[in-house]
């Protein structure tokens, strides 16, 4: 037995140190936005490596430990191959609050570190959304976005306006601006036909949900103000909504459009709550129930 038992470690010693028992090649498939080379850092795997004393359910659990990681798959492939298949969150903006993060999809923020500043290449700049509500709802109306269309936003922000305090502006990266609800953000991936046809840069191009169409129409920074009402306080300071911007005065409407008016003719206005946002329209829920 002790003869046996030495000549399997003379054995194992034997492979152990043979070149022929190291692996030959690592093959990392399916990534894009993380390195071939980090994506084998983080798996403790190397050519030094013993080929058949590789674990691939463990090597999977150590590379799932990155957040940027969804899912992996690790395989012995013939001839001292060790194959990595990954699957990545996929980053839809990055942004700088108290530390810089990366907004994925998924709903799920990682914090911006030294291994993924590549990444802030292929993404916009997200500035605001820092309520958990509006931070999910960004993340919803991201998720049918394509990557290549991804890629092609700046910046994006939060924006009011006169009919709607909670809009998305999005400046692309030839200058012009896509603006639009959170439900009408995936109609940005029909954005390169449409600006395919414009002639002049700074143009902005807004969604309609409703009817799943965007068109072209005057930025309404360039809008005259005249027609748009504000609301003040007491004091007469602006009464600004959780993101900053001055609140507009919406009034009170059926389900037709069509203005809800008093017994003297008068729009009524939309009043705020303590926390300065609008009740829900009751008269249109009413008349639709009507």
């Amino acid at each position: 037995r002790l003869a046996i038992l030495t000549g399997m470690i003379l054995i194992f010693c034997f492979y152990y140190f043979a070149d022929s028992s190291k692996v030959k090649a690592i093959s990392v498939i399916n990534n894009y936005y993380l390195d071939q080379d980090y994506i084998k850092s983080i798996s403790k795997i190397s050519l030094e490596s013993r080929y058949h004393l590789i674990i691939d359910q463990y090597v999977e659990y150590v590379i799932k430990k990155d957040p940027m990681i969804k899912d992996v798959k690790v395989t012995h492939e013939n001839n001292g191959v060790i194959l990595i298949d990954v699957i990545e969150y996929e980053p839809y903006g990055y942004r700088y609050d108290d530390i810089a993060q990366i907004m994925l999809k998924g709903d799920k923020v990682i914090e911006l570190t030294s291994d993924y500043m590549e990444i802030i290449s292929l993404v916009p700049l997200i500035t605001g959304f820092k309520d958990e509500s509006s931070q999910h709802l960004l993340s919803n109306a991201f998720e049918n976005v394509d990557r290549n269309m991804i890629e092609s936003i700046s910046e994006i922000e939060q924006y009011a306006l006169s009919y709607d305090n909670n809009c998305l502006k999005v400046l692309m990266n030839d200058g012009n601006y896509f603006i639009t609800s959170y439900y009408g953000l995936d109609l940005i991936n029909d954005y390169n036909e449409i600006a395919s046809n414009l002639v002049e840069n700074g143009v902005c191009i807004y969604a309609d949900e409703n009817n799943s169409v965007a068109y072209k129409s005057e930025c309404p920074w360039n809008q005259t103000a005249s027609n748009i009402e504000y609301w003040y306080d007491e004091n007469g300071e602006p009464i600004l909504n959780k993101y900053g911007d001055h609140m507009v005065k919406h009034y009170y409407t059926d389900d037709k459009g069509n203005y809800i008016l008093d017994e003297n003719g008068n729009k009524i206005v939309i009043p705020l709550n303590e926390f300065n946002e609008e009740l829900p329209n009751d008269y249109q829920t009413e008349s639709s129930q009507n």
